[in-house]
């Protein structure tokens, strides 16, 4: 639901700012430079929580999740299912969107817990502070 509130107030946003009206646009960045804020913080908490979900879904298969790394950027995935390159790209390619979505940095695939040779996948999100792209 966060999200879909900073897509509504990144819109508004945007329409403030190509407005005619210098008082709107004034308030525009004053309210972008607050929402950027607001989303510095909570990005690395809604993070942690979609890793908190998946794992809930996920452990039936037998698969771990983990968020880590600096304001928890990086998401792993632990689990017999990723021996398989195949099943690595698949999944990568499923979830892709919504890790964008989340802003994760950096995906792990490990098939288990002390595996060194794991694939990862480096995602080119914007800052947590840059408000979401306007449709």
């Amino acid at each position: 639901m966060e999200l879909v509130l900073f897509s509504a107030w990144s819109q508004m946003i945007g329409d403030a700012k190509s407005s005619g009206d210098s008082g709107l646009q004034k308030l525009a960045v004053k309210l972008e430079g607050k929402v950027a804020k607001i989303q510095q913080r909570e990005f690395p908490v809604m993070r942690r929580a979609y890793g908190k979900a998946v794992y809930q879904q996920l452990w039936v298969n037998n698969i771990e999740t983990n968020v880590t790394g600096n304001r928890n950027a990086t998401i792993q995935f632990t689990g017999g299912y990723f021996a398989s390159n195949a099943n690595k790209q698949k999944t990568q390619e499923t979830l892709s969107d919504i890790l964008t979505m989340f802003r994760f940095k950096k995906v792990n695939y490990k098939w288990y817990k002390y595996d060194e040779e794991f694939t990862y996948y480096t995602l080119d999100t914007p800052p947590d502070g840059t408000l979401l792209a306007q449709k």
